[in-house]
């Protein structure tokens, strides 16, 4: 049985999968059998046992594009499903579906991006795609589980995989999947339903269950947090204390605003502490100070 390799897992930023289907019903589940037509284990289907909770699934809908995401709510379970593969290969043999062990992921959320991203789209940026690959291979080996061909003597096409992993470098190349990378920080409730936060850069902290249970820190919040921040306000300021590294160290310091002692105090804490606890905490410690010095100029 063929092994799949989890390239991915060390990094909390590949959280994206794509399903190529034609199915009517996108944003239902994931559903794919555990065996191809010749009993062997195929990475296509088999990527449908490797989703966690809370990751991206997005849609590529035969022949439009990319149009649509959902978010994984459930384990993967075992069922006995009707099925045909819909390949040139399998067209070709005349088969017809028919029941088999697979297994099933629910999907919650499904949401359509307001702009499709179509595959005339996904061609124009074709150089930049086979670059960014070819650095991820370097670095992480294959196979990768790309969804597209890439060939230098024909334009890229969607290979005939059902489930394939989509590398966060991809998602980055196109402002179209902005709202599937924001919305994989509202994160996924313990019963995997879709969190209900109105700020999607609040996913920090947010349970996440694979084997077992961890206190998941998002490695993508850091920069939404520091975008968002500098569209509102122009800089970067702590949030419980108000510290600017900029003012402190000049221009080299504009673009940081990790604070760790603020950070460990948050995190210290059994329940965490939220920014108001902690904000609270510091103007009752100023307020104290404040009149430990008014006593002390009036006792001299």
């Amino acid at each position: 049985m063929a092994t799949i390799r989890e390239w991915w897992s060390a990094d909390p930023n590949e959280r994206f999968w794509l399903e190529a289907t034609d199915r009517l019903d996108l944003g239902h589940d994931l559903h794919a059998p555990a065996f191809d037509e010749e009993g062997k284990e195929y990475w296509g289907y088999s990527l449908v046992r490797h989703c966690a909770l809370g990751d991206v699934v997005m849609h590529y809908q035969k022949p439009t594009g990319i149009v649509a995401f959902s978010l994984v709510s459930g384990l993967p379970e075992p069922i006995e499903m009707e099925w045909i593969a819909r390949g040139s290969s399998a067209r070709g043999k005349g088969l017809r579906p028919y029941m088999r062990p697979g297994y099933r992921v629910s999907l919650t959320g499904f949401r359509p991006f307001p702009k499709p991203l179509t595959l005339s789209a996904i061609r124009e940026k074709q150089a930049a795609i086979s670059e960014t690959i070819i650095a991820l291979r370097d670095d992480v080996g294959a196979p990768i589980y790309f969804p597209f061909e890439l060939s230098e003597s024909r334009p890229l096409r969607p290979l005939q995989a059902y489930v394939s992993k989509l590398p966060s470098a991809f998602v980055d190349l196109f402002p179209e999947l902005l709202p599937a990378q924001h919305a994989i920080n509202c994160g996924i409730n313990d019963d995997g339903s879709r969190a209900g936060q109105s700020d999607a850069l609040a996913r920090e902290g947010a349970l996440r269950e694979r084997l077992h249970r961890y206190r998941e820190r998002d490695g993508g919040l850091p920069r939404l947090k520091k975008l968002k921040a500098l569209a509102d306000r122009g800089q970067l300021r702590c949030e419980v204390c108000g510290f600017s590294f900029r003012e402190k160290y000049g221009d080299i310091g504009k673009s940081f605003i990790e604070c760790p002692p603020q950070d460990g105090m948050i995190h210290g804490s059994k329940p965490w502490l939220t920014l108001e606890q902690l904000r609270k905490h510091l103007r009752s410690l100023s307020r104290a100070t404040i009149a430990g010095l008014s006593g002390d100029l009036f006792s001299k």
